[in-house]
C-alpha cells in the first residue's frame, strides 16, 4: 500500500519546515556566539561622558515607583533629565519629585539639573520632540518612565559604541523586575512567568542580528535608547516622526520602532537631501555589557494579553513598512540582508 500522495506531501512540508526551523535556529546560536561588545575607552580617550547626556522621560500617567527609578539615572551622573507630561499633570510631578526622599540629594552629588515640560494633549511622539528640543548634551537619552538602571556604569558603557563617528543609535540588553516578594512559584502569576521568557529570549536575538549584519532584531527598545543630538534635533527627523502616518492615521506609538528604522534607512529616502544633517549612512551600536542592563517592571493581569496584542499590531506596522513602503524590501537587503529575511519570514 502505498500512502497517499496528498498526505506524503504534507508530511513533507511538515518536515522541511521542521529542518529550516531548525538549520536557522543552529545559525542564530552561531552568530549569537560570534557577537562582542563595544570596548570602553580609557577616561582620557574617551569622547563622550555621562555630563555629555540629556535624558529625556515622557510621562502621563507614571507608578509610584518613578523617583526610584529616577535615582537609578542620576546615579550615572548625566548632564540633566528632562520630563514631558500634560499641562494637567505638571504640577503633580512636579511636587511628587520634590517630596520623594533622596531625590534633592541625588541632584546634589551628580549635578544633574531636572526640569519639567508640558504639552497640550498626550501624545508620546510630541513629548519626545519637545524634551529633545530642550536638551543641552551632545548625546540624547530617551527613557521610559518605568526604566530601573542596574548600575552606575548604565550610561558609561552605553556612550562607548559612540567612539566611532557612524554609529548614530546605541541600545544595551533589557530584562524584567521581579520584586523579591514575587521570587516565589506560589505567588508569581502566569502572566509574569509569560512576560519572563519572552523577555529572556531577546538579548540572543540581539547578538546575533548584530553579529549577522549591524542591525538588531527588528527594535532596539524604547526603554532606553542612546542617539547623537544632531540626528534628532534636526527638523527633518522631527517632521517624519511627529507625521508618520498609518491608513490615513498619524502614528502616536511605535516611537522605538520609527527611530530604529530611521537610523539604519534614512540614506535610502528620496527627500533626505531636506535634513539639515550631512547625509550618512548611520549604523546601530548593540552594547550587551552586564553592565548596561536596564529593567522594568512585568504587568502581573491579563493586561498583559492586551499589552501583546498592542504589540503585535505595532510591530507588524513596522515589519509592512519596512518591507514595502520604507524602504523596501529590496533596498533593505543592502543594508542589512539578515534583518530583511528574517523580517519577510515573521510576516510571511
Amino acid at each position: 500500500m502505498f500512502a497517499d500522495p496528498i498526505y506524503s506531501l504534507e508530511l513533507g512540508v511538515l518536515c522541511g519546515l521542521y529542518l529550516w526551523d531548525y538549520v536557522d535556529g543552529k545559525q542564530g546560536s552561531n552568530l549569537a556566539r560570534r557577537y562582542r561588545p563595544f570596548p570602553l575607552p580609557s577616561q582620557r580617550d574617551a569622547r563622550y561622558r555621562p555630563p555629555d547626556v540629556s535624558i529625556v522621560v515622557p510621562t502621563i500617567d507614571w507608578d509610584e515607583d518613578l523617583p526610584d527609578h529616577l535615582l537609578t539615572w542620576l546615579s550615572n551622573k548625566p548632564r540633566e533629565v528632562i520630563f514631558v507630561t500634560v499641562g494637567r499633570a505638571l504640577s503633580r510631578l512636579q511636587k511628587e519629585l520634590e517630596a520623594a526622599p533622596g531625590v534633592k540629594q541625588a541632584m546634589d552629588e551628580s549635578g544633574a539639573q531636572i526640569s519639567i515640560y508640558s504639552v497640550p494633549e498626550a501624545n508620546k511622539r510630541t513629548q519626545l520632540c519637545r524634551g529633545i528640543n530642550q536638551a543641552t548634551g551632545s548625546i540624547i537619552a530617551l527613557v521610559d518612565d518605568d526604566a530601573l538602571w542596574t548600575t552606575r556604569e548604565v550610561l558609561t558603557n552605553l556612550l562607548a559604541p559612540f567612539q566611532q563617528d557612524d554609529i548614530g543609535l546605541v541600545g544595551g540588553p533589557i530584562d524584567s523586575y521581579v520584586p523579591t516578594e514575587r521570587q516565589n512559584s506560589k505567588v508569581i502569576s502566569g502572566w509574569e512567568v509569560a512576560a519572563l521568557r519572552i523577555r529572556q529570549r531577546r538579548e540572543n536575538g540581539m547578538a546575533a542580528f548584530y553579529a549577522a549584519d549591524g542591525s538588531t532584531n527588528f527594535t532596539v527598545s524604547g526603554l532606553t535608547m542612546l542617539l547623537r543630538a544632531e540626528i534628532v534635533k534636526d527638523p527633518y527627523f522631527q517632521h517624519l516622526f511627529t507625521n508618520d502616518m498609518w491608513n490615513g492615521m498619524k502614528q502616536n506609538t511605535g516611537d522605538d520602532g520609527f527611530i530604529t528604522r530611521y537610523i539604519l534607512y534614512q540614506h535610502h529616502l528620496p527627500d533626505r537631501h531636506r535634513s539639515s544633517v550631512q547625509p550618512r549612512q548611520w549604523r546601530l551600536g548593540i552594547q550587551l555589557r552586564p553592565e548596561a542592563r536596564v529593567l522594568t517592571s512585568l504587568m502581573r493581569t491579563n493586561a498583559f494579553a492586551h499589552q501583546s496584542k498592542r504589540w503585535y499590531r505595532s510591530g507588524l506596522r513596522l515589519r509592512l513598512t519596512c518591507l514595502i513602503y520604507e524602504p523596501g524590501y529590496h533596498k533593505m537587503k543592502t543594508t542589512a540582508p539578515y534583518m530583511a529575511r528574517k523580517m519577510a519570514a515573521v510576516v510571511e
